[in-house]
């Protein structure tokens, strides 16, 4: 199974309170969402967190026909009534930065015996979670690599097999929004809400009010459009182009990995860590494939990406539009 294969097992949970299980879950073990369908009431219908190439599905806990087949640890006394392992690039850093979101510690991180480096914890509702370095598919990918190899350079083939392995792989997150330039902004808007049925999205209207885009979504704010007006003052060149959305481990990893890759910025100069952007309400890469295309890279898990990568290596980011008051 190739790290870029999407899960084909996923397990699901079921919170009292979901919605904060979501934040909690993204900020202590860096899972992104996929989807989030709200319920009645605040519940939560149904949700879908990544990490990596896996997958969870959890929802808020409910006495139906579906939940009658489950139960939460609270239900049993605080046992654990399941426990996902999840393999991660650094379990020290993984570990460090549960414990500072207030996981409980069950297992402090160790070397395990049977290799790799690992720990476990209670996230807030008493679930158990694994995760480690361990990869039980490392083997089967070796015995890949030396097949391929033919027996010709056997070393070379585990040396390259050993950094799959311990390789953070980085893969683009879900389509955040893309880029429209129109002669004025918020005539624009009323066109695409009276017949598209986008409306502004609020908590990014400021970015309006200071020379940058205006917002509007059709989803709540999942995906959308972000309006430029034409002219000089623009950064945006092309008549179109795309933001994808990430979370904070994935951001860095990207960030972490420009110095060995081929990525340029959109004057062809090489994109390095120190072209990061500071958006006030979230961290930013705007990049060019080889064809010319424009991408910006987005993560708005702002306080992990301050600390965890603009402070530990004494970044000063840039800035494309005013700082918001």
């Amino acid at each position: 199974m190739s790290r870029r294969d999407p899960a084909t097992i996923i397990p699901t949970l079921r919170y009292r309170d979901a919605t904060a299980a979501i934040e909690w879950l993204c900020r202590a073990f860096g899972f992104t969402k996929h989807l989030v369908v709200p319920g009645e009431a605040g519940t939560i219908a149904h949700a879908q967190l990544i990490c990596r190439n896996g997958m969870i599905m959890l929802g808020t806990a409910h006495d139906d026909e579906f939940g009658k087949l489950q139960r939460t640890p609270a239900q049993v006394g605080g046992v654990g009534t399941q426990s996902p392992y999840i393999i991660v690039p650094d379990a020290d850093a993984h570990y460090a930065r549960a414990v500072a979101a207030g996981a409980k510690v069950l297992k402090a991180i160790r070397d395990e015996p049977y290799g790799g480096r690992g720990y476990a914890c209670l996230d807030p509702e008493g679930y158990l979670w694994n995760f480690g370095t361990y990869d039980p598919w490392f083997l089967e990918r070796a015995d890949r690599l030396l097949e391929k190899d033919g027996g010709r350079d056997s070393k070379r083939a585990l040396t390259e097999a050993e950094t799959l392995a311990e390789r953070m792989d980085f893969r683009m997150g879900s389509l955040d929004h893309l880029h429209l330039l129109v002669p004025e902004r918020y005539e624009a808007a009323r066109w695409y809400r009276e017949n598209l049925g986008f409306e502004i999205i609020e908590r990014c209207e400021f970015w309006a009010d200071v020379g940058g885009p205006l917002h509007i979504s059709a989803d709540g704010g999942r995906s959308g459009l972000a309006l430029f007006e034409r002219g000089p003052h623009t950064h945006i060149k092309a008549e179109c182009s795309v933001a994808f959305r990430v979370g904070a481990t994935e951001f860095i990893a990207f960030a972490e990995g420009l110095q060995a890759s081929s990525i340029r910025d959109a004057s062809g100069e090489p994109l390095k860590v120190e072209s990061i952007v500071d958006l006030d309400l979230c961290y930013a890469f705007y990049f060019q494939d080889p064809y010319g295309n424009e991408f910006e890279l987005d993560c708005y898990e702002y306080d992990e990406v301050r600390r965890d990568l603009i402070e530990r290596l004494g970044i000063t980011p840039v800035r494309k539009f005013g700082r918001r008051s």
